[in-house]
């Protein structure tokens, strides 16, 4: 199972990063993609393939063996779901990636209703992988120490 993010077009940004999603978020939130093929394009161009049985999903597989799987299906009202398999690190690099032909997308953590610009997604990426050090150090003085 993996995380899921979106990457999503604000009908308004906000004054500052990372922020909550009010209760009420919704489609008039949002801004349309209007340019669906400039935002296959650019998927495609880095590195996408559509997946054969599903015509709005595009999968890019990375060399650690994992993937992130972007969904187009509600890409008209704003929207692109992300199913993550992968360091976090690959969704902040096709962020930046589309970010360079949608300067006004942001990344929404679907799972604690966070949005984020790129450099606050950044930070969290340190601190989630700060913390996983930490509790692995910690499991591993346990296992070291002698009964």
């Amino acid at each position: 199972m993996g995380y899921d993010f979106a990457f999503a077009r604000l009908a308004s940004q906000p004054g500052t990063f990372p922020f909550k999603m009010p209760r009420d978020f919704g489609e008039k939130d949002l801004k349309p993609f209007e340019d669906l093929d400039g935002l296959r394009s650019a998927i495609t161009s880095k590195g996408y393939s559509r997946i054969a049985t599903r015509p709005t999903e595009f999968r890019l597989n990375f060399p650690d063996g994992g993937s992130f799987s972007l969904d187009l299906s509600s890409a008209s009202t704003g929207w692109v779901s992300g199913d993550v398999h992968t360091h976090w690190r690959y969704v902040l690099d096709v962020f930046t990636h589309l970010h360079a032909v949608f300067d006004d997308i942001v990344i929404v953590d679907t799972q604690t209703a966070i949005i984020h610009d790129a450099a606050t997604f950044g930070g969290l990426i340190e601190s989630k992988y700060l913390e996983e050090t930490e509790r692995i150090r910690g499991l591993a003085n346990c296992l070291s120490a002698k009964p």
